[in-house]
């Protein structure tokens, strides 16, 4: 079904999605060898290494159904995949114009703060601070607007702080 994914039929993807969902569902171990199997699957992907922002047109709705997925799943495993993949879409537009993985880790709310915070802290890439700062922005809470002022008392690139305070 994980292969499934990689389908450039809409359909034969929409139903790979549902029936990992039930999968999942059916028994309680269900979840946890679903989300194994997406990250190993993600794994195996190379335009999926946080290196290429624009995806060809298969491995976009792959990485929109699996971020998707790991998002129904509240499955914090996958959080950092995410991230490192967060500004990766197909160049024009995501779900609402957003990245997928950036889409999903707004919708899994507070469960992706502390990896948010995290990376925002250690992430190499200002592209990536700033998608990262605009997720937390968009989470909210207190927990994310901590972890952005922890992040403004030591960020040095000029325009990531920007977007901190304007978050802030």
């Amino acid at each position: 079904m994980v292969k499934s994914l990689s389908s450039v039929d809409e359909g034969v993807q929409t139903a790979a999605e549902h029936e990992l969902l039930k999968l999942a569902g059916a028994t309680p171990g269900g979840r946890k060898v679903v989300i194994k199997e997406l990250l190993i699957s993600i794994s195996q992907k190379r335009e999926l290494d946080g290196t290429h922002s624009v995806l060809s047109p298969e491995m976009f709705g792959y990485w929109t159904s699996v971020t998707t997925l790991l998002r129904e799943l509240k499955a914090s495993e996958g959080i950092e995949v995410m991230i490192r993949c967060v500004n990766c879409s197909n160049g024009y537009a995501g779900n609402m114009g957003e990245p997928p993985a950036a889409y999903n880790l707004v919708r899994m709310g507070a469960l992706a703060v502390p990896k948010l915070s995290h990376a925002l802290l250690t992430e190499s890439d200002g592209y990536k601070r700033i998608k990262i700062v605009l997720r937390l922005s968009r989470i909210g809470g207190p927990q994310a607007k901590s972890a952005l002022k922890r992040a403004l008392s030591s960020e040095k690139d000029k325009t990531v702080r920007e977007y901190i305070r304007s978050a802030l």
